[in-house]
């Protein structure tokens, strides 16, 4: 996908600088003409995972996917208490270093509740394997059993 002319780092089609109609369509062409690549069966339950505010292409992504078990979340600065009681959403909650600032903690909530069988995390930013290490521990320890990491060029 294009990246920002002013700023490099990231996607042009992110909304964060604007987006106007044309770039808006053909944005949504894109994600479906990449969609076939990332293999989801009609019986799997997938958790598409948006990281801090790079939340609108993973959330068309997921979209695409109406007739299967889809899930959407995203990564967060904004801590929550999390308590495993009736009627509170928010039950467990994993902490991380941001995937873009160093030093700024992240959350990922509720992702060993539901028995996913894949995850597709979103990065905005390119980023060397080391740099999802602490990421790819936590969902090592959960139930889901495949991790995909989706990047950009």
């Amino acid at each position: 996908m294009d990246k920002y002319e002013q700023n490099k780092k990231y996607l042009k089609y992110t909304g964060r600088f604007g987006i106007n109609k044309k770039d808006q369509l053909d944005l949504i062409s894109k994600v479906k003409n990449e969609c076939f690549k990332l293999n989801i069966l009609d019986n799997e339950k997938v958790l598409f995972l948006g990281s801090e505010e790079f939340m609108y292409i993973p959330m068309l992504f997921a979209d695409q996917f109406k007739k299967s078990d889809i899930y959407y979340h995203s990564t967060t600065r904004s801590p929550i208490i999390d308590i495993d009681i009736d009627n509170y959403p928010i039950k467990t909650k994993f902490t991380h270093n941001s995937l873009y600032n160093k030093g700024v903690v992240n959350y990922v909530y509720n992702i060993d509740k539901i028995k996913y069988d894949k995850c597709f995390l979103f990065c905005e930013i390119n980023k060397d394997k080391e740099e999802f290490e602490e990421i790819i521990k936590i969902f090592s320890n959960t139930d889901i059993k495949e991790l995909n990491i989706v990047l950009f060029k």
